[in-house]
């Protein structure tokens, strides 16, 4: 569901039942660095990635990784991109990023290792995107797959695995994804400037 928490702007975009965004700023900042303090979801398949507290995260991260992955479209792909579940991908990552020995596994004839390069080569790893809003344990990963995008969302457990209850793995019309992307774009930078405008004029 939608988060609940109370903020001054608000952006509610797609569908949660298939992918949605959503965000919430209680304050704006004039540095870029910063952009503003809310929090920052995604929903996939009905699950919500994220942490919802009006004050989870400084927003720029999440908000300048949609910018990154909207500006490299066709270009999130690795061999795995369609032929790996969506479980075996899940605990790839997770072994590849904690893993003691990353070199002495293996994910899909790669090493653990290359596996990591792979993915962050090709700006696989949307979240966590550098901040707090995912400090849930949530991850998203997206595949540029021809007219189509595989999105992987799942949160970890404690033994380096995914907690299966909340795997998702949704396909989407590539079109309608970026498009939700570039109008999150739109509506962060006109409500974050609202917010900016009353806090010039003593109002915020």
């Amino acid at each position: 569901m939608p988060g609940t928490w109370q903020t001054k702007k608000t952006i509610n975009l797609g569908n949660p039942s298939s992918f949605g965004l959503e965000c919430g700023l209680s304050e704006a900042f004039e540095q870029l660095g910063f952009k503003a303090l809310g929090y920052f979801l995604i929903h996939l398949g009905g699950m919500q990635y994220g942490v919802c507290q009006p004050d989870a995260t400084m927003l720029a991260c999440s908000v300048d990784a949609i910018g990154e992955i909207k500006k490299r479209r066709g270009t999130h792909a690795a061999p795995f991109s369609t032929a790996a579940s969506a479980s075996d991908i899940a605990d790839a990552l997770i072994q590849s990023t904690y893993a003691q020995n990353p070199d002495t596994g293996m994910a899909f004839g790669f090493s653990l290792s290359e596996f990591k390069e792979a993915i962050h080569e090709a700006n696989l790893h949307w979240a966590p995107d550098g901040d707090q809003a995912f400090d849930d344990g949530s991850h998203l990963l997206q595949f540029d797959v021809a007219d189509k995008v595989r999105l992987i969302g799942f949160k970890t457990l404690e033994n380096y695995r995914h907690d299966p209850r909340t795997l998702r793995d949704i396909w989407l019309d590539a079109d309608l994804f970026y498009a939700i992307l570039a109008e999150f774009l739109d509506s962060f930078s006109r409500k974050r400037e609202e917010l900016l405008a009353a806090k010039r004029q003593g109002n915020s």
